[in-house]
């Protein structure tokens, strides 16, 4: 699947590219927002030249791409440029202006006193050089292209170098292609590199579709703290407590033979709420699973929940709370019409008279 940036989209990025290096090349600071204003005054004052809305957006589009293929031009010429990208001994040579206009880091690294600013080589060492190449051709001709095979790198890379419109162009990407199969695996990679938004967004997935997600085998890959922290979760969409019953079975089937991983499974089998699952269920889970049977911690902690509660010598422990996919709502709807047929055998509740001529008719329905 390829991704490019659209029409609308690429002549507004452009059109504001090409304010912010304008506003650097004569030597001003670098001010995103007064420069943002700044063209919405060009579209003003240009509107009031008779131009209508549809020409003011050729010309801004059609001016910006003139000044960007002439800057890609430049670029592939090394016509003017003052400073020379290099990783995995690769060299690439661009201006510094265009680097700053489209990434904050490179705009602190240009313009804060740092030895880059006199330097002609900032030495990258942790960019892949094809995804280098990806992001300068979006920043010097406003195309992405991105597939399954290099959408993290490139997404790593563009967050690394704070190229916010290219990780923002990635992140639709990835949550568009979201499924239970990656959904973990790319929220514990985008939680761990530091972007929220898209680990927030995979962690509402992973939530919404959890039963499905316990099917795949990434989740089984998970550590016990990263685990138990989603079984710790009331937003679960589940129907059965016993399907988060089943992971940790499955979960601590895996590591079978290693303590540590038979202890840590004992502390998430406290956080499966033992008195939602069917006490059938529980009696044949405990026969079949050597860890509930010879783990006496494991063992203590299914007993109370399969002993009725008449039974229990103490106060009987307060059910606990239901999960998302448990709860269900009565649905009554209640619908009105105005009818000329008089209501006859309908009973006297559900009728009523509103003038001569019009009965009010109130339909009762329990979907």
């Amino acid at each position: 699947m390829n991704t490019s940036i659209g029409g609308s989209y690429l002549t507004s990025r452009l059109a504001v590219g090409h304010v912010l290096i304008s506003q650097m090349l004569v030597g001003g600071p670098l001010n995103i927002r007064a420069s943002v204003l700044t063209l919405e005054n060009l579209a003003s004052a240009m509107s009031v030249g008779s131009m209508d809305a549809a020409e003011l957006d050729s010309a801004q589009a059609e001016h910006a791409s003139h000044l960007l293929m002439h800057l890609q031009r430049m670029r592939a010429t090394q016509e003017l440029t003052d400073v020379v990208l290099l990783t995995e001994g690769v060299a690439f040579h661009c201006h510094k202006v265009v680097l700053s206009a489209f990434s904050a880091y490179f705009q602190a690294m240009f313009t804060c006193g740092l030895r880059e600013t006199q330097g002609a080589e900032v030495l990258l060492r942790d960019v892949p050089a094809k995804c280098l190449q990806l992001l300068l051709d979006y920043m010097y001709q406003g195309n992405l292209p991105l597939d399954n095979d290099n959408i993290q790198a490139v997404a790593a890379a563009a967050f690394l170098l704070d190229v916010d419109g290219a990780f923002r162009i990635c992140q639709n990407h990835m949550e568009a292609n979201m499924d239970p199969s990656n959904c973990v695996g790319l929220y514990h990679w985008a939680r761990n590199m530091g972007a929220t938004g898209l680990a927030d967004c995979a962690l509402r997935y992973m939530c919404q579709h959890f039963a499905e997600v316990c099917e795949e085998e990434e989740v089984l890959e998970l550590d016990a703290q990263s685990l138990g922290s989603l079984l710790c979760s009331d937003d679960l969409n589940i129907s059965q407590e016993q399907v988060l019953l089943e992971l940790v079975l499955r979960w601590a089937q895996r590591r079978r033979g290693d303590l540590q991983s038979e202890t840590e499974a004992a502390e998430l089998l406290r956080h499966v709420r033992l008195e939602l699952v069917e006490p059938a269920f529980l009696r044949k889970a405990r026969r079949r699973n050597p860890i509930l049977l010879q783990d006496a911690e494991c063992s203590g902690m299914i007993g109370p929940a399969l002993q009725p509660a008449g039974l229990c010598e103490t106060a009987a422990p307060t059910r606990p709370a239901l999960r998302y996919g448990m709860e269900t709502t009565d649905l009554l709807l209640c619908l009105e019409r105005l009818t000329t047929s008089p209501p006859h055998s309908r009973p006297a509740e559900a009728r009523g008279r509103s003038q001569p001529g019009q009965y009010h008719e109130i339909i009762f329905w329990s979907p």
